[in-house]
């Protein structure tokens, strides 16, 4: 088996796959009919792929011994986006990354040096979410104050709202009706048009929850968060109205994801100076479930489903100078250390799974 850049398939071309035995042709046929299953390439455009075969004895014709190319196009490829929430004065450091989901092609998007700096130089990217259909990130940040986007690629970056709007970094999107939802220190909610106009507040809980972590489930009209001061997860509809608790007793909660298919939601939850886990429940707060409860330093951040492959990605910040992203599957088995490194601050994430 083959990959070629045309659709002429020779042996000159990248072998792929494994050889299969077939049997002779019977007299008088002219094909034999044979499938074999490849990994799409990593990067885009568009491959064809064929089989050839080995010439036998007396074979009177070996011109055709190879295959049509079958045309496979990659449009894109899964990615995961990160945030490092540095206080660092090193403003040419990247702190907005993505990868392939297998980190293959890592990429540093924004740096310091691309936004306008406080007076101490500093500037920290915590929540981040995307809007792949306009081809557009957004980010909170905490030290500037506002809210950013740009393009997935990092080019073309927009001051959103105004500095000192007391916002913590948590972001959360709902592209169906033009909106973003955000943290607003001292226990609110604000909501506003995608472009930052028409700024709205929904909601105020106490001012000593510090929330953390939103998540959105615009079918059913509910948005999620976690109250981190106040050990809850809470929700309400849209526009602020209807304010429930659903989980009370948590430690500090921190980010939040939402399986609205399954009915379940997973957030991260900090211990303090222990081990911190990984939970979830149905989305009515019952069946609170410890997933994973091993391996997490005391502060595991930002938490993100990729609930068609049955994955879970989370940070993992272990507070001995090192952070990590890991993976498991939804269930909290076979967990995988994807990515490491060199700083404590890698805060949150988010997957582009078109």
């Amino acid at each position: 088996y083959y990959q070629s850049s045309d659709a002429t398939i020779t042996t000159g071309d990248t072998e792929v796959g494994t050889s299969d035995a077939i049997s002779a042709l019977a007299a008088s046929a002219t094909s034999e009919q044979q499938s074999s299953s490849v990994t799409s390439p990593t990067t885009t455009g568009t491959y064809y792929y064929g089989a050839c075969v080995n010439a036998v004895s007396y074979e009177s014709n070996t011109n055709n011994n190879c295959s049509a190319g079958v045309s496979v196009t990659v449009s894109s490829w899964p990615k995961i986006y990160w945030t490092i929430s540095s206080t660092s004065r090193q403003v040419s450091v990247d702190k907005i990354y993505r990868a392939n989901l297998d980190f293959s092609n890592v990429e540093g998007l924004i740096a310091g040096r691309d936004l306008i700096a406080t007076d101490n130089g500093r500037w920290a990217p915590r929540g981040i979410a995307l809007d792949v259909g306009r081809g557009k990130m957004y980010w909170g940040e905490v030290y500037l104050d506002k809210i950013h986007r740009a393009n997935l690629d990092g080019s073309n970056v927009e001051d959103l709202t105004a500095r000192n709007s007391n916002h913590s970094g948590t972001i959360a999107l709902d592209v169906g009706r033009g909106k973003m939802y955000w943290d607003y220190i001292g226990g609110e909610i604000h909501r506003a048009n995608l472009d930052g106009s028409q700024i709205d507040s929904l909601t105020t809980t106490t001012p000593t929850s510090d929330i953390k972590g939103i998540a959105l489930d615009v079918g059913r009209g509910k948005m999620y968060w976690t109250a981190y001061n106040s050990g809850k997860i809470q929700r309400a509809n849209l526009d602020g109205s209807n304010v429930e608790d659903l989980i009370t007793g948590l430690t500090f909660p921190r980010f939040i994801a939402l399986d609205v298919g399954r009915g379940k939601m997973y957030w991260t939850n900090e211990s303090g100076f222990g081990t911190g886990k990984i939970q979830r429940a149905n989305l009515d707060g019952s069946q609170v479930e410890d997933l994973i409860t091993r391996g997490l330093g005391h502060q595991p951040q930002g938490i993100a489903l990729d609930v068609g492959r049955g994955k879970m990605y989370w940070v993992n910040n272990s507070g001995s100078g090192t952070s990590k992203i890991h993976r498991a599957n939804l269930d909290g088995s076979q967990v995988e250390d994807l990515f490491t490194t060199g700083v404590r601050t890698l805060y949150n994430i988010t997957l582009d799974l078109r």
